[in-house]
């Protein structure tokens, strides 16, 4: 079984974005903004955060860092165990549901970065 060290993350992003035939619109938060329900509802449907979450290590005393966090996928899980989550999600419509989803479970453990990773200083 591979650990999470195991795996080349930056490979696998520009593999899943090459295949995909909207992948070249994936980097523009306007893109997101037109598909939090479509999104959300299929990364539920695949249980991804369930999957993270059995393969990686997490302490309650732990800060986590989720870049691209979505509508909150593994920073709602994550959140309810770790002290703090930082996300930074450029799509105005993903932070928006993401805000959503932590207000319904009462986190406030969340501090939110409105922009893309690489404008984050």
């Amino acid at each position: 079984m591979k650990t999470i060290e195991d795996f080349d993350w930056t490979e696998m992003w520009n593999e899943a974005i090459e295949g995909s035939r909207w992948g070249q619109h994936a980097g523009k938060p306007e893109f997101w903004d037109e598909r939090v329900d479509w999104f959300e509802d299929l990364v539920q449907q695949s249980d991804r955060a369930g999957m993270i979450m059995s393969r990686i290590k997490i302490e309650p005393s732990y800060r986590v860092l989720d870049i691209g966090a979505g509508p909150g996928t593994t920073t709602i899980p994550l959140a309810k165990i770790v002290k703090g989550v930082t996300v930074v999600e450029p799509s105005n419509g993903m932070l928006a549901r993401l805000k959503e989803n932590a207000a319904k479970e009462n986190l406030a453990n969340i501090t939110y970065i409105p922009k893309k990773w690489e404008d984050v200083e």
